[in-house]
This record gives structure tokens, sequence and C-alpha cells, in this order.
């Protein structure tokens, strides 16, 4: 329930700041690296992640921030398991002056292919260097970056990573029904290298920029809402609960929705949810 708080806080506020400074004006930056060897660690995908991230430091930089109009970004880390073991993607908001032509575009893209190729040679070796799909550069979109960033409204149980790779989320479902070994080992594994890993960094300014106060701690945000009285977001009658109290995983996504809707929307997304849900039925 935390980690739903939490989340639902870091959204409001991104989306927020989007909105503020102009969502044409955003956009929106992922960058990965070749999978081949394999990282057992958690830990390690942030120790890479501190590595690489050059590529928004140094003069290069800052005229390439000069030559696009680019303000402001926020920058946020995702990862991933599968059979390379852990996998981090990086994921940035641009906020720019004026959007990029589709020239324009191109022409940044390709700048930030050649730089992250270097980065990723220098920080990892060669094998880690990514093809011509390791930069993603495009038009920023709530539902993409929200996902992107891991701040999506979903189940987690359903929540998939691309391929065969499962987010930390999925883990911690499979993890939970107690059929693996293998899943409870990774969650642990997950938590302990993870602990204290700073996962969305916003740029010095950009909060003032957009009117937003100085960034909470999880703790403080966890805080705040236990102090807040209880609020009424959504109705559901007796029979539709009953109609989906024991399919798993619906308990938890609706609870999400109600966290994480906004006040307006969380009734109808709720409503979305049990007409929809098609998670198979368990005795209670």
């Amino acid at each position: 329930m935390c980690a739903l708080q939490i989340r639902a806080e870091r959204a409001e506020e991104l989306k927020f700041a989007v909105e503020r400074w102009g969502p044409d004006n955003v956009a929106l930056l992922s960058l990965t690296v070749r999978t081949r060897a394999r990282r057992r660690s958690a830990r390690g995908a942030t120790r890479r992640r501190r590595q690489l991230s050059p590529i928004i430091n140094g003069k290069p930089w800052e005229r390439f921030c000069e030559k696009y109009g680019l303000q402001h970004h926020v920058r946020s880390i995702e990862v991933t398991h599968g059979g390379h073991g852990w996998h981090p993607h990086l994921h940035v908001l641009f906020f720019l002056e004026v959007k990029l032509t589709e020239d324009e575009q191109a022409e940044a893209a390709a700048w930030l292919q050649q730089r992250w190729e270097r980065c990723v040679r220098r920080a990892l070796g060669a094998d880690f260097v990514p093809n011509e799909h390791g930069v993603d550069l495009r038009e920023s979109k709530r539902a993409d970056y929200l996902a992107k960033f891991s701040l999506e409204l979903t189940d987690p149980g359903t929540k998939r990573a691309r391929g065969k790779n499962r987010t930390p989320l999925q883990i911690a479902a499979a993890a939970a029904t107690g059929r693996r070994q293998a899943d409870e080992t990774l969650w642990v594994t997950y938590c302990s290298g993870m602990r204290g890993a700073k996962m969305l960094t916003w740029s010095r300014g950009l909060r003032e920029a957009v009117d937003l106060d100085l960034e909470e701690a999880d703790e403080e945000i966890v805080a705040s809402e236990e102090q807040q009285p209880a609020e009424q977001v959504a109705i559901i009658t007796a029979g539709a609960w009953d109609a989906v109290r024991y399919r798993r995983g619906m308990a938890c996504a609706i609870l999400e929705a109600a966290e994480l809707a906004g006040r307006g929307e969380a009734a109808e997304t709720i409503q979305s949810l049990i007409w929809n849900g098609a998670a198979p039925r368990v005795p209670p």
C-alpha cells in the first residue's frame, strides 16, 4: 500500500509538470544496452546506471541542450529481469523551449545514439554497445511515459515487460503464489539490491519552473497520506463485488485504481476493471 501511495504522488507530480510546461514541448528519450553477459545482481544494474550518467554531463551535452532548447529533464531507471539477468533501462523526459521538428528530432536522436554508444563502450565494454534501437526519442504521451517511469495504473500481476523479461512487480506477484522458490529469491535479491536507489531524478530548477514544492521523501509521502481522512471515490455494489472478489489480482487492481486514478476517474476505471477483468477464479 505504501508503494501505491508513493507511485500515485510521483505520477501526479510528473503529470502536473508536463501539463504545466506544455505537453507538446516535452519529449521522451529511452536508452537501453545490449544484454549478452549475465547480470546476477540488481545492484549491478544500478551501478551501471551511475556509470552511464555522463551522457547528460559535460560540454558536448551543454551544446546539445543549447542547440535544441533543452531546458530541464526528469530521468528514471526501469529494471527488468530475463534470461540475461537484471537489465536497466534509462528513461528521460526532455522539457524543451519549443517542440522539435521531425528533422530536428531525427538529428538529435542520431547524436544521442553516437554519444550513448561511446558512453556504453567506455563504461561497460564493447559487448554491451547497443544496436540502432538503443536510443528512442519520441513525442511524450502520458500513457507512454508513465508506463516507462513505472508510474502507470496497472495490476502488478499482469503488467509485463517486453519479450520474456519480467518487471519487479511481476516477480513479486509470482513470488506471492509460493509456487517457485526462484521467484522468491529474485524478489529478495531485487529488494536488497535496489534498497536506497533513487529511481526518479529531477534536474535542478525544474520543480520551481513548474510551480512544484520541494520533492518529498517516500517516508514523508506515506506519513502525509496516513494523516488524511478517508475519501470515498467509488461504490461497488454487492453483486458486482461477489462476481469478482475471488478473481486473482482483482482486489489489488481495484485498490490501485482507487489510489492512482483521479477523483473523477476512479469510479469509471474500477467499473471497467470489473466488467473487463479476465483473471481466473480461485476458491475463497
